[in-house]
């Protein structure tokens, strides 16, 4: 049966199969280009977003990581006064870069309780962190000894919290 194909005289007649050209694979026309552009500005615009935010940031990095250096020296006795300062000096420094310099400088007690409150409404300020802040910073380093180690975990979380958390 085969040999009959071929020699079938109708078959043996027929001009070649001409393949089209293959399609290629890349964007001919002026469309693909401009959406192509369009992509490519967006993906631009969010990486400037984002290192425009990562250094705008930057300050709230610097602070968490001044706490962190300063945290081990509240669990210690003779040490614990002076952390509690310079925590407290840590935390109106960074409100002074976020918000005028007039608006927080004055406050203290519960003034600066309330406005650290308003900025940061996504956490809650604990009790003791409210109390280290009115009262205990002012007290004396012996009067200081009685602060739990729990207390200070929570005032040093607290803090961080807001550091991170306040809004501009």
């Amino acid at each position: 049966m085969h040999d009959s194909l071929f020699q079938n005289s109708n078959i043996s007649n027929l001009n070649p199969i001409f393949m089209p050209e293959p399609v290629p694979f890349e964007p001919v026309t002026l469309g693909w280009y401009i959406i192509a552009s369009v992509f490519f500005l967006i993906v631009l615009l969010i990486i400037y977003r984002i290192i425009k935010k990562w250094r705008k940031n930057s300050y709230r990095r610097l602070a968490i990581n001044e706490l962190n250096q300063i945290t081990p020296s509240l669990h210690q006795a003779d040490t614990r006064r002076q952390a509690l300062q310079q925590i407290s000096i840590l935390v109106k420094r960074v409100a002074m870069k976020s918000y005028s310099r007039s608006s927080v400088a004055s406050l203290y007690g519960n003034d600066w309780i309330n406005f650290l409150c308003e900025k940061n409404k996504r956490t809650k300020i604990h009790s003791a962190t409210i109390k280290i802040i009115t009262e205990d910073i002012y007290r004396s380093p012996d009067s200081l000894k009685n602060i739990s180690r729990e207390e200070l975990n929570v005032f040093a979380s607290d803090v961080k919290m807001w550091i991170g958390g306040h809004r501009v």
